[in-house]
């Protein structure tokens, strides 16, 4: 397309300099702003560059630091100082450029930046901006969306979570008279060897291991159902093809265990006692009661949760979008790097996770990038949407959440509301413009069951 032609100001050492560029509007949602510094910007940009590294030029008569700049241009070329006025140029360029251009645009990535003719009269160079594309048929009013109906709470499911009760209220007793049966937890001895060799890692002594918890490699935890406390066997297993320990990976291996201690879950009935010592009821049908509440409520939240899910996802799909991939590739390298950090606060960097599991970084980020741009689709459609409609949390409605949130923890709202972070405010405000869209778009579009 047709370059059209604009300028910024540039500041240095209080002088405004007025500097050119061109933009070109490519494929691929991509913009080109070009500039060519040439005459007293330039000039001006050779003195930056002379100050900034005229120390570090040794000139015989003077002292360093001291050399004059076209005494060091005629020593060491006119290309001396080049190198820092590029840098120089393309910092101070891109800070106007942001200021003034930026805010104008859709930018969806990093800039790329691109060098073209840079001498003794000019450097020319060139920042491509990816924007996020224009959604001309936006389409969000009108569509069908199932509806999901809470599924009914029934005796079995509210025994489930009685049961999880008592599994939470139980502890562990010895078990002498029996051999191993799953959900025992055990302690064990044990030594790995693969062709006779006993490999690194492969030993240990008074492990602790839950039978069916398959924290171990398949096939261990199962041949030690029938041991008996004091009892040593050799069991075969095979390590799995894509274990982390690249050495072992698809191994034969023969591990011998010594049974030195075997437990059993000890469960309390389930009875009007065991009601009052795990809750505030005084009957165990009054404690059921209660599951069975709760479990009602969560169903009717999960209902409703994946009812406004199928909406966004109807949404979405009505509205065909194509994301430039340098988009996809850079959020899904920021999940990465979130993932980095993470390890990082465990104590554990990437090189250590890629030796242990095998995924490489370049893995995961090819790995991410589908997740990725079906999230970035997502944000830019509904915040489209919440643009068209002009939809808006009012200060009042922040106030009312926040009054609602102090009262929950015994403060008042003026208290609560100057206690909060910055990011705790942002996800509040975030979260009610959230609900306003998502009744919007149940109110604009048609719920029909399944």
């Amino acid at each position: 397309m047709s370059n059209e032609e604009n300028k910024i100001v540039l500041t240095l050492r209080k002088v405004n300099y007025d500097v050119n560029y061109t933009t070109e509007q490519c494929a691929d949602d991509v913009k080109k702003f070009s500039f060519v510094i040439s005459g007293d910007l330039y000039r001006a940009l050779e003195n930056e560059a002379y100050f900034k590294t005229k120390n570090s030029f040794n000139v015989v008569g003077f002292r360093k630091g001291k050399a004059p700049l076209h005494t060091i241009k005629k020593i060491y070329g006119d290309y001396a100082f080049l190198e820092d006025m590029i840098d120089i140029a393309v910092n101070e360029v891109y800070r106007a450029f942001y200021n003034e251009v930026i805010p104008t645009l859709q930018m969806a990535a990093r800039p790329d930046l691109e060098y073209g003719q840079c001498d003794t009269e000019q450097i020319a160079f060139t920042f491509g901006i990816v924007e996020y594309p224009t959604l001309s048929n936006l389409t969000y009013k009108g569509l069908d969306v199932v509806k999901v109906e809470a599924e009914e709470v029934t005796d079995e499911m509210v025994e489930a979570e009685l049961n999880k009760a008592r599994d939470k209220a139980g502890y562990w007793a010895d078990v002498t008279d029996r051999a191993v049966v799953e959900g025992d937890r055990t302690v064990i001895n044990y030594s790995g060897s693969i062709d006779g060799v006993v490999f690194e890692g492969g030993t240990a002594s008074e492990q602790e291991l839950e039978i069916g918890s398959h924290r171990f490699i398949p096939g261990f935890e199962e041949q030690i159902v029938g041991m008996n406390v004091g009892e040593e066997r050799d069991i075969n297993v095979t390590f799995p093809t894509e274990y982390g320990a690249e050495e072992l990976a698809g191994k034969d291996a023969v591990f011998h265990i010594e049974l030195l201690s075997v437990k059993a879950k000890v469960l309390p009935e389930a009875d009007d006692e065991f009601a009052k010592d795990v809750s505030e009821f005084d009957t165990l049908e009054a404690l059921k009661e209660s599951y069975r509440a709760k479990l009602v409520e969560s169903n009717a939240a999960k209902a409703k949760d994946t009812t406004e899910k199928n909406l966004i996802k109807a949404v979405i799909e009505a509205t065909p979008v194509t994301l430039n991939e340098k988009i996809v590739e850079e959020a899904a390298e920021a999940r990465v790097e979130e993932f980095e950090e993470m390890l990082s606060r465990s104590g554990m960097n990437f090189a250590d996770y890629e030796r242990y599991t095998g995924v490489t970084r370049e893995k995961m980020i090819e790995d991410y990038k589908e997740s990725s741009r079906e999230s970035e689709i997502r944000s830019l459609v509904l915040t489209e949407i919440v643009k068209a409609e002009n939809l808006q949390v009012t200060p009042e409605e922040m106030d009312a959440k926040i009054a609602e949130l102090a009262e929950k923890t015994g403060k008042t709202p003026e208290v609560y509301k100057q206690e909060m972070k910055r990011e705790e405010f942002n996800g509040l405000f975030n979260s009610l413009l959230s609900d306003k869209l998502i009744d919007f778009l149940l109110a604009n579009n048609n719920l029909i069951n399944a």
